[in-house]
């Protein structure tokens, strides 16, 4: 065959591959990449990849393999090896003090739903999410400050000095919410006696003041069936109320104070899954290394004791024991 002749051909069907291999895109569908995905892929820890999405990158373990490599300085197939398992073992480790500082951080962020569940006051702003029950007790709290204040405010103050539009509406929304709360005078209702006809309130004015609040309260009461001193009952009871909920507030964040303390240090269960695997992983990582120093002092002609293996079993339980072989 005439060598010479053939040559041009080979060539242009070279010259043709090269040119159509530019064009190709490569595997679109998601079977297709993942097909072609471990093309190229050595040996050993090249096969797969060690990275949990979301927590680690490729670039990261990238990193951390170079550095790793680079410290074991291993020489020929049995020391790569060995370096390779010891790079993955390390990067396992790392990944036990992540799962515990995430374990941690996930119980101190429900520190709030938590103790929310335990409280679960019954608020006067309503029950919601559980982790807004703290937050609902401060702002309670808050409330019955304001309140308070409105009271104090229609009981010291001028018939002219003007009033909050959201204090007064809030107070008189108090007086509603609260009619079975404040007891009449027992002289002055009789509980066989039909209701009253109840006088129709006016409408709100665009400015209130300390005596058109009055005047409404006042009103109000009449309809509600309530008697005596109705800025001095009203007062005492928004401060006995205050009081409760300046001690819920108080018992909220004690509690809370006390869980994220609590939670310092991972439950029993959490704790000896942590203890376990860390356990199991540092033998490993041990055991590879001190092989792998072995292997790199005979590579150097230093003299090398023979290893010493010790294969213990602990059983307990006859059922146990029989299994194990003892």
């Amino acid at each position: 065959m005439n060598q010479s002749a053939t040559a041009p051909v080979c060539e242009k069907r070279t010259a043709a591959n090269r040119r159509n291999a530019r064009k190709s895109t490569g595997p679109r569908t998601t079977a297709g990449k993942l097909a072609v995905a471990g093309n190229g892929i050595a040996h050993g820890i090249y096969a797969f990849s060690p990275v949990v999405a979301g927590f680690e990158t490729p670039q990261e373990w990238s990193g951390f393999r170079i550095e790793m490599m680079a410290s074991f300085a291993p020489v020929g197939m049995l020391e790569t090896t060995l370096a390779e398992r010891l790079t993955l073992g390390a990067w396992r480790l790392r990944r036990v003090v992540r799962y515990e500082t995430e374990h941690l951080r996930s119980e101190q962020d429900e520190a709030k739903v938590k103790v929310g569940e335990k409280l679960r006051f019954d608020q006067q702003f309503g029950k919601g999410d559980p982790a807004d029950e703290i937050g609902n007790v401060a702002l309670r709290m808050k409330a019955f400050e304001r309140l308070i204040r409105c009271a104090k405010l229609l009981t010291q103050g001028n018939d002219s000095t003007p009033v909050d539009m959201a204090d007064a509406n809030d107070l008189l929304g108090y007086m509603r919410a609260n009619d079975d709360g404040m007891d009449a005078e027992a002289d002055d209702c009789d509980p066989n006696e039909e209701d009253a006809e109840q006088t129709e309130e006016p409408a709100d004015p665009k400015q209130w003041t300390v005596g058109s609040l009055k005047e409404r309260v006042q009103l109000l009461a009449e309809n509600l069936g309530w008697a005596g001193n109705i800025l001095q009952t009203l007062l005492g009871d928004l401060n006995s109320n205050g009081w409760k909920a300046l001690s819920s507030l108080k018992v909220a964040r004690r509690r809370l104070k006390e869980y994220r303390r609590e939670s310092l240090l991972p439950d029993d269960e959490a704790l000896g899954k942590v203890m376990r695997y860390e356990s199991h992983l540092s033998r490993l990582f041990h055991r590879d290394l001190h092989e792998l120093q072995r292997l790199q002092a005979m590579r150097q002609g230093q003299r090398v004791a023979a290893p010493i293996a010790i294969d213990v079993d602990v059983a307990s339980g006859v059922e146990t024991a029989a299994q194990n072989g003892v």
